[in-house]
């Protein structure tokens, strides 16, 4: 579906962006020992700005990275969903072929009245034990679209989440070089 394919399509933002965050915190961790060009502008960071960038960059990749997870489960849900809706749809049609056989049919394929009876009686199982599958597959596919559910709401709300700490990171990366006084503005 487009939901889904939007979502694989946002997990692997979230993913890049991850790398993005995890290489600005690794930066200012002091574990990438030469920062690369795109990176040079952390270096006019004061150490109280590079502190306060370091924390945000971190929030930034925890809250992607939670979208990533939800996203993930979103996926998996879905995947889920669907296998449940066609094992559900082929469980039904079973289950109405036989509740549509009439007496006559069964008699007609019995090689006799006993075979008659035991057919019934088959028939007859199959039938209860057909309607548990269904309820517990409908059991199952409620299960699965609530999980796809709230994934896809934890998804969102992490990236709100991420959206903040990434305005917040722009805001401090519009303050590079300037005095120290106009951080706190």
């Amino acid at each position: 579906t487009t939901d889904l394919q939007d979502a694989k399509n946002k997990k692997k933002e979230a993913e890049d962006k991850i790398d993005e965050a995890k290489a600005k915190v690794d930066a200012l961790s002091g574990e990438t020992d030469q920062l690369s060009a795109d990176l040079a502008y952390l270096n006019q960071l004061s150490s109280e700005q590079k502190a306060q960038y370091k924390e945000i960059a971190e929030e930034l990749e925890a809250a992607l990275q939670a979208k990533e997870d939800a996203l993930d489960a979103y996926i998996q849900s879905e995947d889920n969903l669907a296998a449940k809706k066609l094992q559900y749809s082929e469980r039904m049609s079973v289950l109405f072929e036989y509740q549509n056989k009439s007496f006559l049919e069964i008699l007609l394929e019995s090689d006799s009245i006993a075979g008659f009876f035991t057919n019934l009686e088959l028939i007859s199982l199959i039938g209860e034990s057909d309607k548990e599958m269904v309820e517990e597959l409908k059991a199952a596919m409620d299960d699965a679209q609530l999980k796809s559910d709230l994934a896809k709401k934890e998804a969102e709300d992490m990236q709100a989440v991420a959206a903040q700490q990434q305005a917040d990171l722009d805001e401090l990366e519009s303050r590079i070089g300037k005095p120290a006084d106009a951080l706190e503005a």
